[in-house]
């Protein structure tokens, strides 16, 4: 058994596939291409989805589990004081519904929590913060060498969200 893990975005997108044991089998990071703007929502989804596919590709069967993380609504955290981007939520959106579609045919083991229920669920402590959280993923997986500095935090969120699944299915 194997759980895929999806930090659904168009800019970024994180992979990540954690055997039976929650040891790594794959980590990745999709980029758009810098020179990509915000109205090629189309082009940039078919991109990523095509990505996805390919990272997945020989990972699955019908006893997996796949988790595609679901965008806070307005696609911020209530936490958050940034101010939100409509443009990027919606993508973000597109992105994880794209996942799902894609996917849903693959697998009856399916989620798409919200980040703070499967951070919740996952971290080693109650209400850590998740520059903690990272911190704890990084040290045990090592995603940093694998998906580059600037990707990190995608490729945590990608491990976490494995590490959910298998939570999910009792391991």
């Amino acid at each position: 058994m194997i759980a895929l893990g999806f930090d659904s975005g168009i800019a970024h997108c994180g992979f990540a596939a954690l055997d039976v044991d929650a040891k790594l089998v794959a980590a990745a990071v999709f980029t758009s291409k810098p020179q990509d703007r915000v109205g090629d929502t189309q082009a940039r989804l078919a991109e990523m989805l095509d990505w996805s596919l390919e990272v997945s590709a020989g990972l699955l069967t019908d006893e997996d589990v796949i988790v595609i993380e679901w965008p806070m609504i307005g696609g911020r955290n209530p936490n958050d004081t940034r101010a939100t981007n409509a443009a990027s939520a919606a993508q973000t959106f597109a992105a994880a519904a794209g996942l799902v579609g894609q996917f849903r045919a693959v697998t009856p083991f399916m989620y798409s929590p919200v980040p703070q229920t499967w951070r919740a669920a996952i971290a080693p402590q109650k209400r850590m913060k998740l520059p903690a959280l990272h911190d704890h993923l990084e040290s045990i997986y090592g995603i940093a060498a694998r998906v580059g500095k600037s990707n990190r935090s995608h490729g945590l969120d990608a491990v976490g969200l494995a590490r959910y699944g298998l939570r999910m299915k009792g391991r």
